[in-house]
Parts: structure tokens; sequence; C-alpha cells
């Protein structure tokens, strides 16, 4: 991973004395890898209520691959979704998995081409990384959403509907 907190599981119930004079205890050993390609890397034994696990159903993880959520993003979703929504997914149609595929597809195109000028405008306006990813933080979980309509087209729609409104 290119995040430095995140390792790779190498074993498991492996018995850890944490190099003090306390009792031993049961962990897991996690790898993590730094600098280009890996080169460096170490491991390190870790309580098990540590590891922050991905999707535990495999239908779940499933129908999320299907949508293009892949399993080392996974993790990040079971943190961000209600089990509710996460457990629905499996009742997907194939159509409705394949338009929530190309709509993250396309999606994560469209990042990919915008986020290097957004890069480039926020250093020549003296901000950094930290400043920028504070920005799409927000963006992308507090800022409020308004959607324009027209209401003599829609009106008769929202009278109606019990979801979207």
């Amino acid at each position: 991973s290119k995040d430095p907190r995140e390792g790779r599981v190498i074993a498991v119930g492996v018995e850890s004395s944490g190099g003090g004079p306390g009792p031993s205890r049961m962990g897991m050993v996690l790898e993590f890898g730094f600098g280009p390609a890996d080169q460096w890397k170490t491991r390190q034994t870790v309580p098990p209520n540590w590891i922050l696990g991905g999707v535990q159903d495999p239908s779940v993880a499933a129908a999320m691959r299907d949508v293009g959520i892949l399993d080392q993003q996974q993790c990040f979703w079971s943190l961000l979704l209600p089990d509710t929504e996460m457990h629905a997914m499996r009742y997907l149609t194939h159509c409705q998995k394949a338009a929530l595929k190309v709509s993250r597809d396309k999606a994560t195109a469209k990042h990919d081409e915008a986020i290097k000028n957004c890069r480039d405008r926020f250093k020549e306006l003296g901000y950094g990384e930290r400043e920028l990813q504070a920005v799409l933080g927000w963006v992308q979980d507090l800022a409020p959403v308004l959607i324009h309509f027209s209401i003599d087209e829609m009106g008769r729609y929202l009278e109606t509907d019990e979801f979207y409104r």
C-alpha cells in the first residue's frame, strides 16, 4: 500500500511477549513496506483488535467487487457505510451493479484527470497537500448539496414519491 499506516497480514496467532516482563499474548504479524516499490520493509506483531478488517461476508465482498470496490478498498467502505447498505449490495441486479461500476469508473477517471491541475493550483496559491486533502474531505463529507430542478416539471413526482423527497 502507498499508505505507511497500512500493513499486510503475514501471520495470525503468533505468540508475542510485547518485549516486556509481562505475560505473552496472541497477535498478528504485519509487514509494512516503505520507499519506492516497498524497498524497505519492517514487521510488527500487534494485538488482533488493532486490525481494521474488511468485509466479513463473502457474498457482500463479491457484490462490492462487482461494482468496482476492490478488496483493498473494502475496509475503508466498511467504515463509512452502515452494515445494512453493505448487505443491500447483494440484492442489486446485474444492471444495477453494472451502472454503479460504470459510474465509479468514470468518476475515478475524471478525478485522476483533475487532481493534478488541482494540486498545481494549490501549490501556486501557496498551499500544500494537507490543505488540499482537507478541502477535498470537506467537499466529500460535509459540503451541503443543492439540487436545482424545475418544480413545474418534477413537482408531480415529488408529491407521490416516498423515497427521494
